[in-house]
């Protein structure tokens, strides 16, 4: 009978163990969902296509005009007191359960290019910056696949000129007419020998010159493809892909192509597609995502994963790496470092909750210099002298940072209401001001005064 009884608990309590786990695991779920009106149409589009106008102030691609998530404008709005101007607000980019869309807008001129998902369908929008207001839209099939964290595009488009790139969650590449949203040309990732990464790709598409450079994985890491046509120039040898976006850098005069792959951190000549050299960088599942950072004045690379993998220093040549320091101090999930001087700063850990912390390192020792928790978890760019981010749950900072210290200039609590999701999309900046992306809702903000810009 005692024998009975003490199997009957020990029964008892594996079950009461299970539903708590899978409460838990409900939960954790739950914090992914974003709730989105199932109502929400498209609206009607201006009616009228604008010429494209050059711009130095605008953010049209991952990283910025000067691909290093600076802004392009200084000068900005530091009393936060009163919240945020908002200029405008809209909420139709997606629609369906399993449509949610992480891209961020691309902004040049009077162009503002922003994915969207609605059910089994990529949408791809171009909004007035200023305005809002639609100037067109294109909508074209495509194939859901591994639905966790939504099955809209991750990339963000790149606009060049007058042309706009753009990359699917499947590996549909197409270049668009900024103009009027008319396919250029068109390659699909699959065709070209591709392994799609477990949760798509990321990466976005970059322009170096007559050439759209795009990390595949498979048969090739990355693709050189003529921007105009589309066809294939040259491709490298083959590794799997990470969801990382890869970066020219010029290393004594010449241009240099880092690639963070899948399973190791690659050099390339981005002429040709050789690969000079390789150093291991391995993960689970290939979740290498940051872009690589580098400081031209060091020459040193900065690589960063969450996974326990930590952060790595590469001393930049073509002929082969020399590894300066690893620490395990900095362990950066989806947000880009961003390097001032000799310091790296970034967030340290996985963007699962609001609970990192923000760091100082040293970019010639790796050692660490402070480390603040009062930004939470979260995207950040720079705006000299100041730090933007926002945390996961839509909150938005101003902060100042040297190596001596960290200081909060200004906050405004849950600007954005994420209904207990995640806030993943990098903030960008443009003309004067601020976008931030949240699923189907896009805001625009005001951050310069009119008089100033």
């Amino acid at each position: 009978m005692k024998k009975r009884t003490k199997i009957l608990l020990i029964i008892g309590v594996a079950v009461v163990f299970i539903v708590i786990a899978a409460g838990i695991v409900v939960t954790w779920l739950e914090d992914y969902t974003v709730k989105m009106n199932p109502e929400s149409n498209i609206p009607e589009p201006a009616g009228e296509l604008l010429s494209v106008l050059p711009d130095s102030t605008g953010w049209p691609s991952w990283k910025g005009v000067n691909h290093n998530n600076h802004s392009a404008f200084t000068n900005i709005i530091t009393d936060w007191s009163n919240g945020l101007e908002m200029l405008w607000k809209v909420d139709y980019l997606c629609k369906g359960d399993e449509s949610v869309t992480w891209s961020c807008p691309a902004i040049s001129g009077n162009h503002l290019v922003v994915p969207g998902r609605r059910d089994s369908n990529d949408v791809i929008f171009c909004l007035k910056p200023q305005s809002g207001e639609l100037l067109w839209y294109y909508l074209f099939h495509a194939p859901p696949g591994n639905a966790a964290y939504g099955e809209g595009p991750r990339a963000t488009p790149t606009i060049d000129g007058d042309r706009v790139y753009v990359l699917s969650r499947g590996g549909l590449l197409q270049c668009l007419d900024l103009k009027d949203g008319s396919v250029i040309w068109k390659r699909d990732f699959l065709d070209m020998g591709a392994e799609i990464p477990k949760w798509g790709y990321a990466g976005s598409p970059v322009v170096f010159g007559n050439t759209l450079i795009v990390q595949v994985g498979g048969d090739a890491l990355v693709f050189g493809l003529d921007k105009m046509t589309g066809e294939t120039v040259w491709q490298s040898g083959p590794a799997p892909a990470s969801y990382s976006t890869p970066v020219v850098i010029q290393y004594n005069n010449e241009p240099l192509l880092l690639v963070q792959g899948g399973q190791a951190f690659f050099a390339l000549d981005p002429t040709t597609g050789i690969i000079f050299w390789e150093t291991p960088w391995e993960v689970q599942n290939n979740i290498n995502i940051c872009t690589p950072v580098y400081s031209p004045q060091q020459k040193i690379a900065i690589i960063s994963s969450w996974y326990n993998m930590g952060t790595q220093a590469v001393k930049i040549n073509r002929e082969k790496p020399v590894i300066l320091w690893h620490t395990g101090a900095l362990n950066a999930h989806q947000t880009d470092p961003i390097i001032i001087g000799d310091y790296v700063y970034g967030f340290s850990g996985m963007s699962a909750h609001n609970r990192d912390e923000f760091k100082c390192l040293d970019i010639l020792t790796g050692e660490e210099k402070w480390a603040s928790p009062e930004l939470g978890t979260g995207q950040f760019i720079y705006i000299e002298p100041y730090f933007l981010s926002i945390d996961i749950k839509g909150s938005v900072f101003l902060s100042h940072a040297s190596p001596e210290e960290f200081k909060v200039v200004t906050s405004v609590n849950n600007l954005i209401d994420t209904d207990n999701a995640r806030f993943w999309t990098k903030p960008v900046t443009a003309q004067g001001n601020l976008y931030l992306r949240y699923a189907n809702q896009l805001y625009c903000y005001r951050l310069v005064k009119p008089s100033v810009l």
